[in-house]
């Protein structure tokens, strides 16, 4: 069984980064290109949609 769900993405500049925050035990952080955010994710229907969003970023060049 499959379902069709919509979601709204917004792409943002990031001006700040926190060394803690609350859920830093539950989750990891690392900043890559989005070139390997495709590679690295596994969710592998997902890989068309970071294409799109780094076209369409004007932060799309490489980190």
């Amino acid at each position: 069984m499959s379902i069709q769900i919509r979601v709204s993405v917004y792409t943002l500049a990031v001006t700040e980064q926190l060394w803690q925050w609350p859920e830093q035990n539950q989750r990891s952080r690392i900043w890559v290109h989005p070139d390997r955010a495709a590679f690295m994710i596994s969710d592998r229907a997902l890989i068309p949609f970071i294409k799109e969003i780094q076209q369409l970023s004007q932060f799309s060049s490489p980190l």
